[in-house]
This record gives C-alpha cells, structure tokens and sequence, in this order.
C-alpha cells in the first residue's frame, strides 16, 4: 500500500506538473510573463530568478503551480503589455486550455507507444478497428487475477500478476482449458510455467492439486483470465493512439454525465467512479500486472484530469474559458463575482471528492 500511495502522489504530480508546464510555455510563447513557477506548493525550500521568472521548489511535494502576471487582475485597470489581461480573447483561451491540451497530448503519446510496442489485450479491444489489424506480441497465457488463501497455488507461491504459460509443457489458452486440466489431473503433482512481471523471468513450480474441488480453494486455487498482447505497425501506431484516446474522452464524459445525473437523482456517487484512495487501491492491484498496466494507468488519469479541466465549471480551466466568453457575449461577470464563482465551485469540487473519498473508504472496509 505505501508503494501504492508514492505511485499515487508521483503520479498526480508529474501530470499536474505537465499541466502547469503547458499554461507556462504558452504564456511565454504568447509574450506573457510567468512570475513564477514552482513545483509543489509553498513554503519554499528552495527558488531562483531567471528573467523575470521565479522557479521554486516547494516543501509539499503534490502537484505545482504557476502565477502569470495579471491573470487576477481588474480588467478595468490597464494592463501591462505582458500582462493577460493585455491579450485578446484568443490568446487568453489558448494560455487556460493549454494545461488541458498537455494532460490529452500525454495521454495520446502514452496510447500510441503502446499501441506500437505492446499494449494489453482490454486496451486493444478499445482499439479494435476494421482497417488495422493488430499483431500479437509477446508470451500469451493466463494472468493471475487472485489467488486462494491455503489453496496449492497460494503454498507454491504464485502471486497475482504472474502469467501461467504452459501446465506439464501443455500450452493453455483459456481459463477453461486450465479449470479443465486441474479437474483431469486431480491429485496428481503438476509443472506449471509461469513468467513474473517485470524481470520477465520464466519459472517453472511443481504443485500437488487438490484431490477434489473446494469451492473455496478449487484444485490449484487461483483465478485467471487469458491475455495476449498486441501491438500494430508503425505507421499505424499514431492513429490507433488517436483512435483510443478519442473513445476514452467520450467514456469519460459520459461517465460524468452520470456522475451528476446520479447525484441530482439518486444522490449517490456511481459505483465507476474513485477519489484518490479508490485510485490508491486499484494502483496497488494494477502495478503487480506489469509496466505496461502502469502506463495504461497513468495514460488513463491524465485523460481524465484532462477532460475534467476542460468543463465549464468554475474554479477549473474550462470555466474560467466559459466566463471569458460570457463577457464576450455580453453577459458581464464582475472579477469579484467571477471570484466568488470560483471559490463556490472548488468548495463543491472539493465536496464531491469527500463524498467520493468516504465511498472508496466504506467500500474498501465491506
């Protein structure tokens, strides 16, 4: 769980950090300064000027930050040239959604590298396309998914995460074939093969089955499901990435559609959705499946914190963007209303991941 929780953190703050980097470098690029850019948040252990930017590095090492002249102030005072109040619409939308842009062209990058060199096979069915067709890669074989306490697969050791290839040199392809094996060679001392993640190491375990099935620990005891991954060519890779990254926006934003209509309707959070603990605890199953899980993990989040931040809602990027265009359009919001919106919809963002929180809790208690 404590390897869980600094995956966590480190991946929250690399993504957060990727976001600040983007509303950065636009503003840079768009001749806006940048008063500071910090990683963390203060106090500050440690800061240095160059240019007209102040780069820290901050005691609470979650996430960052980046303070861009005159973001906050009164529109009606007049701006410096630098500032972004001194820019046009455009300018400004681009400098708010960049954080967003960063956080999907991450997840894209992440989706296309593994549609090139090997994703699992539940993400290459996301994937799944008449006009490309993907090519296995790898060893396939049954992924451990749980394992029973005292069963004879919990005493030769066999951990969740590790892929059986072969039982006494019989390739199995199916968890049927593996349920079918065990109940023909009930009793009897098998040879399993087994690869772990990460070293990709072959092994090989002799195990005594059980004589008769235990419906609580079944001839070997263990829980599996078939995985083959796949990869496609090259040239392919990009759009498959595309491909993926689009659907997963869509799944995303109709999960929270139903996320709030639940809430207004039901008054209750979907079972789909997990705060931080939620994600906590999935990242502790997750990171035993492999390296390529954690990518389609992180890929996943930074998806998410993207599309989130590009709702129009106060207090995200999105809804300062929506408050922009409500000026423009004539519906005046005064900078100490647009305050107050923001502050309201953080308190309520804030409100719905303590719902979320407790959630996860109670459901990791039952």
């Amino acid at each position: 769980m404590i390897v869980s929780i600094i995956l966590v953190i480190l991946f929250f703050s690399s993504l957060i950090i990727i976001h600040e980097l983007g509303h950065f470098l636009t503003a840079r690029r768009n001749g806006v300064t940048v008063e500071e850019f910090g990683i963390g948040f203060p106090p500050a252990i440690f800061k240095f000027k160059k240019g007209q930017t102040v780069y820290s590095i901050n005691l609470f090492m979650v996430g960052g930050f980046v303070r861009i002249k005159g973001e906050d102030e009164d529109e009606k005072i007049r701006p410096a040239k630098d500032s972004f109040n001194a820019k046009s619409l455009k300018v400004k939308t681009k400098i708010l959604l960049a954080g967003v842009a960063m956080n999907l062209l991450l997840a894209y990058l992440f989706f296309s590298a593994l549609a090139a060199f090997g994703m699992p096979s539940l993400v290459g069915k996301v994937a799944e396309n008449p006009l490309f067709k993907s090519l296995p890669t790898g060893v396939s074989g049954l992924v451990v998914i749980g394992v029973n306490k005292g069963s004879p697969a919990d005493r030769a050791q066999i951990k969740v995460g590790e892929k059986i290839i072969s039982a006494n040199g019989q390739k199995l392809n199916s968890f049927d074939e593996l349920k079918n094996f065990n109940k023909n060679n009930a009793g009897k001392i098998v040879t399993y093969e087994l690869i772990t993640p990460y070293s990709n190491k072959i092994r090989a375990v002799k195990i005594q089955l059980n004589t008769q099935e235990d419906e609580s620990k079944g001839y070997l005891g263990l829980a599996s499901i078939y995985e083959q991954n796949v990869r496609y060519q090259l040239w392919q890779a990009p759009i498959v990435g595309a491909i993926i990254t689009v659907k997963l926006i869509w799944a995303t934003l109709a999960g929270l559609v139903g996320l709030i209509i639940g809430l207004f309707t039901a008054g209750k959070v979907s079972e789909n959705v997990a705060g931080p603990i939620g994600i906590t605890a999935i990242l502790t199953h997750i990171q035993k499946f492999g390296i390529n899980y954690l990518i389609v993990m992180l890929a996943s989040i930074s998806l998410s914190l993207g599309v989130i931040n590009a709702l129009p809602i106060p207090a995200l990027d999105g809804g300062r963007v929506f408050i922009l265009y409500l000026n423009k359009l004539g519906i005046k919001i005064s900078p100490k209303a647009e305050k107050y919106a923001h502050i309201i919809g953080f308190a309520l963002l804030i409100l719905l991941l303590i719902i979320v929180s407790t959630r996860d809790i109670l459901r990791l208690r039952s």
